[in-house]
């Protein structure tokens, strides 16, 4: 064989070789976009995964500031000592100190029992008091219940309260307070020393009489 013979005989083989690192590379290429839709999933999986993951976070740490945030709640109702005497409490639930604390009524409160005194009140409350300790409470003498209900003034008014605490300003809150529902409200007064307060005075009357 001459070495013309001999050349003719090897390239065909470097022909398969070269055909087979072809095919190996288009198989490689067909793996690898079979595979791509996967890989997306994937990676669209993890992303969620991981703002799912910022999402708590985030609100843990909403849950942490507000519970360390006051709440201020005011309201009318009848006084501890005294069933039919109706205060204007205005008090802090929450576990740190209420501050710039306002509230406003719409329309304006009005009562038989120093209109003048109470006018000026509701001017302070919109003006805002400066702060109220955690568990605190401040009340004002509203009225004499039987006679603010045999009135003609305004059973029901909107109330709105803003203030803030060790994290800023808390959201506002507004409610309608209709006096009207309190109205037929039992007014004995809590405990028992009022009761006994009460039959002293009975019995010394008494003695008074038969002396």
């Amino acid at each position: 064989m001459d070495t013309r013979s001999c050349q003719l005989w090897v390239s065909p083989c470097k022909f398969r070789t070269m055909d087979s690192s072809a095919w190996i590379a288009v198989i490689a290429a067909f793996v690898a976009l079979a595979s791509l839709p996967f890989t997306v999933q994937a990676a669209r999986a993890a992303a969620g995964q991981a703002a799912e993951s910022r999402r708590q976070t985030a609100l843990q740490g909403q849950i942490h500031i507000d519970s360390q945030q006051p709440y201020v709640w005011l309201d009318i109702m009848g006084d501890d000592a005294q069933g039919t005497l109706l205060k204007l409490t205005v008090r802090n639930e929450g576990p740190t100190v209420a501050t710039n604390i306002k509230a406003s009524f719409d329309p304006h409160l009005q009562t038989m029992h120093q209109p003048e005194h109470f006018s000026d009140l509701q001017d302070l409350l919109a003006s805002g008091l400066s702060y109220l300790a955690p568990g605190r409470k401040i009340e004002w003498t509203f009225d004499v219940g039987h006679q603010f209900f045999s009135s003609d003034m305004p059973k029901s008014t909107t109330v709105t309260i803003n203030y803030a605490g060790p994290h800023g300003p808390c959201p506002t809150n507004t409610y309608l307070m209709r006096l009207d529902d309190i109205q037929i409200s039992a007014d004995v007064p809590a405990g028992s020393l009022h009761r006994v307060a009460e039959r002293i005075k009975e019995l010394t009357a008494v003695v008074k009489a038969s002396s």
